[in-house]
């Protein structure tokens, strides 16, 4: 089967994959679509100071559209 992907996921699923976070791009789908991880849990206590200030931001009105946010993450990330 062949699926066509936007140039912005395609970006996003190889970055995980690059991460560590998924074996395949394949692998990645497959947790999107099944909406859960394929991958044993890691330890995340690392994140709780990360999503206390994603809470406090969210809180305090600091947020940006999904335009935005993908925009940004594509900066990050480069466009293939």
């Amino acid at each position: 089967m062949r699926i066509d992907l936007s140039p912005e996921v395609a970006a996003i699923l190889k970055m995980q994959v690059a991460e560590g976070l998924f074996d395949s791009v394949e692998q990645a789908v497959a947790a999107a679509i099944l909406g859960g991880p394929l991958i044993e849990p890691k330890d995340l206590s690392w994140a709780a100071p990360y999503l206390a200030e994603a809470d406090d931001d969210i809180e305090h009105g600091r947020t940006v559209s999904q335009d935005e946010a993908f925009a940004r993450l594509m900066d990050h990330v480069g466009r293939e």
